[in-house]
């Protein structure tokens, strides 16, 4: 029988919650905003949006086959739910936290809290609740169903699940509370819990999982984009045209991938995906004070100087917030792009082969790019030629857009292009040669694009989204697939 504890308000919940968790009465909670059944987000659904749901958990376990380094999300199977229930996707499992603070958190900040309506603590024992499943095995036995469970796992770098301190419970049940009476803790919303702020619950910063997982979401909404345009199109009887795919075939005397793509140097290239979420506590904040009286190539020299100082004792693993000063000031919002992409930039670098230097230089020439940008409505040429603009897609189809100097693009291309190409394209070679070639692996070489990524790539896209929420940015040559004009 479920036991009810109604409380007078926000308060007197977090208290009573807190003194069951040290008499050991209960060591999981989760919050709901009002008084719901206790139900996974996949039993909620009707049959359409379940159709819709299990596409998008076929794309989720297809775009973790596409890199080695990703590929222990699938074949663990609490890990592959856990990342697709973190962002958004329905699945059977059902979020529990062993912090009250964080249950309570979920509880009063939604946009479902109504003043006065109930709010509720579930309450649950995680050994009252395995004895019960246990002798219980006869149900699940008779509907062939895996028996519910708790799954308390530790998914690597999936860092929004260890800041929120979550386990899951798995039920095969739509109505999981026929099975199981969960005990609540039930009070009415008046104010918001407010000792934990969103960015500790969703970490801004972001692992290189969660990085490439922004990057994956990306084309997701793409998708459910171009099926919006489609039904719009459909119902309108506007009609519409796809550009063909470019076809190699017809400049290209063979199609051998250049042999730097398969060199140890590719693998050296990936991102690890290593880092627990534990080791990132520790926040150094990287202060740098220049004069925007300067040329850009004097600011740029000032920042790095004083970068290259700040730098020598931060550890990789660190976690660095920036704080730009100028003279005269930015505006809020130029400041708070500014120190974002910084933070960023690091984050996306520091665990792929870029020395300190290297990152030094991303993060001093974005800095002073971006505040001429916004200045002088212009993008500031690194090589002062005339900028093209390219666009990269990687594998499961995330795109980012950046400017690019041609005579880089060129110096990128493999020794021996002379030798694959047909003789009508090899005199004069251009970066025009994108308009007919656009997969990385047959045009360039991997080492050079190394260099050109160095020298112009990171800055660029960094540049070209930084007032994006999640920007797509790709850090590492390894993730591009197609690379050609926008």
């Amino acid at each position: 029988m479920a036991e009810t504890f109604r409380v007078e308000n926000l308060s007197q919940a977090i208290n009573l919650a807190e003194n069951f968790k040290l008499s050991g009465k209960y060591n999981l909670f989760r919050g709901q905003a009002q008084n719901w059944k206790v139900q996974s987000t996949i039993g909620r659904l009707s049959e359409n949006s379940f159709e819709e749901a299990n596409d998008k958990l076929i794309r989720l376990y297809r775009f973790f086959e596409t890199e080695k380094p990703l590929q222990k999300y699938k074949t663990n199977i609490d890990w592959f739910f856990a990342v697709a229930q973190h962002y958004g996707i329905p699945t059977s499992y059902l979020d529990f936290t062993s912090n009250v603070e964080i249950a309570t958190y979920f509880a009063t900040n939604s946009k479902s809290n109504k003043v006065g309506e109930d709010c509720v603590i579930i309450c649950l024992n995680e050994d009252d609740f395995t004895r019960f499943i246990k002798l219980t095995d006869i149900i699940y036995k008779k509907e062939k169903v895996i028996p519910p469970y708790i799954a308390r796992i530790n998914v690597d770098n999936l860092w929004r699940l260890q800041a929120q301190e979550g386990c899951f419970l798995f039920t095969p049940f739509t109505e999981i509370e026929q099975y199981y009476d969960f005990d609540k803790i039930i009070f009415p919303f008046d104010v918001a819990f407010d000792k934990i702020t969103k960015n500790e619950i969703y970490p801004k910063r972001k692992s290189e999982l969660e990085i490439l997982l922004d990057q994956y979401f990306n084309s997701e909404k793409r998708i459910l984009g171009q099926k919006t345009f489609a039904n719009f199109s459909n119902e309108t009887k506007i009609p519409t045209v796809h550009l063909p795919n470019l076809d190699t075939n017809r400049v290209l005397k063979n199609k051998h991938i250049h042999s730097s793509w398969e060199s140890n140097e590719f693998k050296y290239w990936q991102y690890p995906i290593k880092e627990e979420w534990i080791k990132q506590c520790l926040e150094i904040t990287i202060e740098i004070n220049f004069s925007l009286i300067n040329s850009i190539e004097n600011q740029i020299e000032n920042i790095k100087d004083q970068l290259t100082i700040k730098f020598k004792n931060v550890d990789r693993k660190t976690k660095l917030k920036f704080e730009i000063l100028t003279k005269p000031k930015l505006t809020k919002k130029l400041t708070a792009i500014v120190n974002q992409s910084c933070s960023r930039i690091w984050d996306g670098t520091r665990n792929l082969p870029y020395t300190y230097e290297e990152i030094i230089n991303f993060i001093s020439q974005y800095i002073c790019l971006e505040i001429h940008f916004h200045k002088h409505d212009e993008t500031y040429s690194i090589s002062k030629e005339e900028l093209i603009v390219l666009e990269m897609t990687n594998e499961y189809g995330s795109i980012t857009r950046c400017h690019a100097s041609p005579s880089k693009i060129v110096s990128t291309f493999r020794d021996d292009l002379n030798e694959i190409l047909i003789d009508d394209l090899t005199e004069n070679i251009s970066s025009e040669i994108l308009l007919h070639i656009n997969i990385p692996n047959l045009l360039f070489d991997f080492k050079k694009l190394i260099t050109f990524f160095k020298d112009e790539l990171v800055i660029y896209q960094v540049l070209y989204n930084s007032e994006l929420e999640n920007p797509v940015i790709f850090y590492t040559p390894t993730q591009i697939k197609i690379c050609g004009y926008a």
